[in-house]
């Protein structure tokens, strides 16, 4: 995984075998964060996670991914 700042972009890098090839192959899925306030003191950490897991579950498991 990977963050970007301009615009908050969370990068999923996923590495799988191809099934003809057998070579790894590199997937990229770019997640964007949309904040629930311009006030930077205002932000949610909770809602941000949330509203990314529901969004993106084909993406991030929650069994894996953890909010800590």
């Amino acid at each position: 995984m990977a963050l970007k700042f301009k615009p908050p972009t969370i990068i999923v890098v996923y590495k799988m075998k191809d099934g003809r090839t057998g070579k790894i192959k590199k997937y990229i899925h770019d997640i964007l964060i949309e904040f629930n306030s311009k006030d930077p003191n205002d932000i949610n950490p909770n809602f941000i996670y949330e509203s990314i897991i529901k969004k993106e579950a084909t993406y991030l498991n929650p069994e894996f991914i953890k909010k800590q």
